[in-house]
């Protein structure tokens, strides 16, 4: 915790005099502080905080359009945002694999529902929310000039492979929609006793984006959570989703 933050909390709500400010995490683009089971979050930069301002609004528009408990937070002056704490830990690999076959699949469910809620709604009410585009991944020979030189020799034709594999792709075959795009478990409030997810956060990501995209964060908790989670989607829209593109993309954002 910083003074300058404590003071400027206490400045926004003179209530919370007194209470503890405790610091809940450093993310790239902001630092979070919990007081009082309240999350206020600052953003590092003008472009972060930009970013902030837009994630409150498309919060908002996303209020009553899914059924994933997601912050609901207020724009103070600064800009800070502050919104209740979604209880629960971040849900990890380790985590992952003890979790029961049951649980597994209650969570890939949930997951499948919040992305079917995200992709069925109107992307141009996202955009005037402010959705923009998500940010897009290193083009194939910048990517091979920037990662090449710093892989291990038994690595290299690996990355060679993804790269060519990911330049050949056609078009998403599904029109572009409004993600998430940060589905790890880094932005899970997960309830480790109950085997339960309550929650998502960290929206700055979100934008409008090709309909595969979506899937490709939940590997880094397990790709048999991804295999799951895109099988239930499928069960819950109807939409078929490209095992083998996805595989392909998964295998590029790794070395983006």
């Amino acid at each position: 915790m910083t003074v300058d933050a404590a003071a400027h909390i206490v400045a926004l709500d003179p209530g919370l005099a007194g209470q503890a400010v405790q610091l809940l995490g450093q993310g790239w683009d902001s630092t979070a502080y919990i007081v009082a089971g309240r999350v206020f979050k600052f953003p590092k930069s003008p472009a972060a905080a930009a970013a902030l301002t837009r994630e409150v609004a498309i919060l908002a528009r996303l209020d009553g359009q899914i059924r994933m408990t997601v912050p609901r937070p207020r724009l103070w002056p600064g800009p800070v945002s502050e919104h209740p704490l979604i209880p629960g830990d971040w849900l990890l690999s380790d985590a992952y694999d003890r979790l029961s076959t049951p649980q597994k699949d209650r969570l890939a469910h949930d997951l499948a529902t919040f992305y079917a809620d995200l992709h069925a709604i109107d992307p141009g009410g996202m955009i005037a929310a402010g959705a923009v585009p998500v940010q897009p991944w290193a083009a194939p020979a910048a990517m091979a000039a920037a990662v090449l030189p710093h892989l291990p020799a038994d690595l290299q034709n690996d990355a060679r492979g993804a790269i060519a594999a990911h330049a050949a792709l056609p078009p998403d075959p599904w029109p572009a929609v409004y993600a998430y795009c940060d589905g790890h478990g880094w932005n899970m409030a997960f309830d480790h006793d109950a085997g339960r997810l309550n929650g998502i956060y960290d929206f700055a990501d979100s934008g409008i984006a090709p309909l595969h995209r979506d899937f490709v964060y939940g590997s880094f908790i397990s790709t048999d959570l991804t295999r799951r989670t895109m099988g239930a989607y499928v069960a819950l829209t109807g939409r078929q989703v490209d095992r083998d593109r996805l595989n392909i993309l998964t295998r590029y954002h790794r070395l983006d």
